[in-house]
């Protein structure tokens, strides 16, 4: 049995170490399941799928929204053609959802066969197009590092691990209730101690890339921590007061996020010097997240009044 079990974890360490490659840009180290033929096909699939979900809720291409958009995503597209160079054969589109604010969240997502797609609340809230620039320049971060692709490979070798794991512990004691309790555990461990951790680590990532980006393209980078906040108190709204765990969240909190932007801004400043761009505005954009942040907090107590008022009212 140890003879088997040492066969099959050196068998794995062979694996893994064959298929780690290093992140574009960013040059992290990290595991990678498949060949660039195989993820194409894989992601193509996924385009597909993403696209018929969404498209009825695509808005026409001369609305204003996409007209912004189009004009945000190009400039950003064009500032970093040393980026897009790494994958030239990588496709870019983009649409905008037909979800107004505040019924929806301010939010964006991504496919790694080059789809972004954008809520209309995002373009309604983030009234500059700076703010606009930071989130379509994390989404392009995203599919520029790989991150979609990594994610797939990551959560196959961790299968791979717990079916190994599964079977030696059946092998000991064939029991299904047994089975079915480690299992479980087995599922929440994974997603505590990896795969939540795991992905706050890339959106951290793909935040400096995306500032990166965006400064490149000679955006007022001071916009980003703006953007953040603005997150930060749609959620907070959205979450009608509940408390916030950062280690139970896909993402880092948004408070957080924008702590990190204004701690990589002298950096991203001397990226923007480096492509000649223009001196920053003197009004400093985060002037307005005090103000923005008071306006907030009184929408949500009233928002809390609202709530207890009809909970008194039910009790009566």
């Amino acid at each position: 049995m140890e003879k088997y079990g040492c066969v099959s974890f050196s068998g794995l360490s062979l694996y893994y170490c064959k298929h780690l490659q290093e992140t574009p840009i960013t040059g992290r180290r990290r595991f990678i399941a498949f060949t660039p033929a195989q993820y194409e096909k894989l992601s193509y699939e996924t385009y597909k799928h993403v696209l018929h979900q969404y498209e009825k809720e695509f808005l026409n291409e001369d609305h204003p929204y996409h007209t912004r958009l189009t004009r945000v995503f190009h400039n950003l597209l064009w500032a970093n053609r040393d980026f897009v160079q790494l994958n030239s054969n990588q496709k870019w589109e983009y649409r905008v959802l037909d979800r107004p604010y505040p019924k929806y969240h301010i939010n964006a997502l991504c496919v790694e066969h080059g789809l972004i797609l954008v809520n209309s609340s995002a373009l309604e809230v983030l009234q500059t197009d700076d703010e606009l620039a930071f989130i379509i320049a994390h989404e392009m971060a995203h599919i520029l590092l790989g991150h979609q692709q990594e994610n797939i490979s990551q959560g196959q070798l961790l299968d791979f691990m717990i079916i190994a794991v599964m079977a030696a512990i059946w092998t000991m004691i064939p029991n299904d209730g047994i089975s079915i309790v480690t299992h479980w555990f087995f599922g929440k461990c994974r997603e505590l101690f990896v795969d939540l951790p795991y992905s706050r680590k890339v959106e951290t990532e793909a935040d400096k890339v995306g500032l990166e980006i965006m400064a490149k393209a000679c955006y007022d980078i001071r916009a980003a921590p703006v953007t953040m906040t603005k997150l930060s108190i749609d959620n907070n709204l959205n979450e009608s007061g509940k408390f916030q765990m950062e280690f139970l969240k896909t993402h880092p909190l948004s408070t957080k996020r924008a702590e990190h932007m204004n701690h990589l801004l002298p950096w991203a400043e001397l990226v923007r010097k480096s492509c000649d761009c223009p001196e920053l505005p003197s009004k400093d954009p985060r002037e307005l997240i005090a103000f923005i942040s008071y306006l907030a907090e009184q929408r949500y107590l009233k928002l809390k009044t609202r709530q207890n008022l009809k909970q008194v009212t039910y009790k009566l």
